[in-house]
């Protein structure tokens, strides 16, 4: 059973969706307001995140202390909206969890960068 706080972060995101549907929002409005929400995340203010490119895509390393292996996080949006900044806490977290380095990739977006950069910047 989610916890009121997972319940609560869910209104907030179905409510958001509606609000966005109804105001007809073009997909970089809706970038932006992804980016602005990603403020009202629960801050895990002990993520830590170090800028650096692998296989050269841009990417934050999380936790970089962590000594079991690493994990892979790319963040949702269907390859068109999101962004490290975005999943930065969740993915933080899930790496420390499982006592792992995180690497969070920035991929390439469509439209800008059809399907599949974005796949491609993933799997480099």
């Amino acid at each position: 059973m989610p916890s009121p706080v997972m319940e609560a972060a869910a209104e907030l995101l179905r409510h958001r969706r509606a609000r966005a549907e109804a105001l007809q929002l073009t997909l970089l409005q809706r970038r932006a307001a992804f980016e602005a929400n990603a403020e009202l995340s629960l801050a895990a203010t002990d993520v830590e995140a170090e800028p650096t490119v692998l296989s050269g895509v841009a990417c934050d390393r999380l936790n970089g202390t962590a000594k079991e292996g690493t994990l892979l996080y790319l963040h949702g949006g269907g390859y068109c909206v999101g962004s490290p900044r975005t999943h930065r806490e969740l993915a933080g977290r899930l790496a420390r969890s499982a006592n792992r380095v995180g690497v969070l990739p920035d991929y390439r977006l469509a439209p800008e960068h059809p399907f599949p950069a974005g796949l491609e910047d993933a799997l480099a």
